[in-house]
């Protein structure tokens, strides 16, 4: 309307679900590597707590990357 640049900030939602879920899914890696047998570590209730919330986290993830051949970009916002 008034010659200032439209800024386009619809991949805001894709790069944060992605760059979150892939640092998440290192940190959960590397907690699970810790209770290899060869370490001698059995799991604990906080690494059951920790299954849990990336079971629960993993579809927020997965949909915010598929949301864009879902939902039309008019529709994205």
């Amino acid at each position: 309307m008034c010659g200032a640049p439209v800024r386009n900030e619809s991949l805001k939602p894709l790069l944060v679900g992605v760059i979150g879920g892939a640092i998440a899914l290192v940190i959960f890696l590397l907690r699970l590597c810790s209770v290899l047998p060869a370490s001698g570590r059995l799991m604990g209730w906080d690494d059951y707590a920790i299954c849990v919330a990336v079971a629960l986290a993993t579809p927020p993830t997965i949909f915010s990357i598929l949301r864009k051949s879902i939902v039309p970009s008019t529709l994205a916002g």
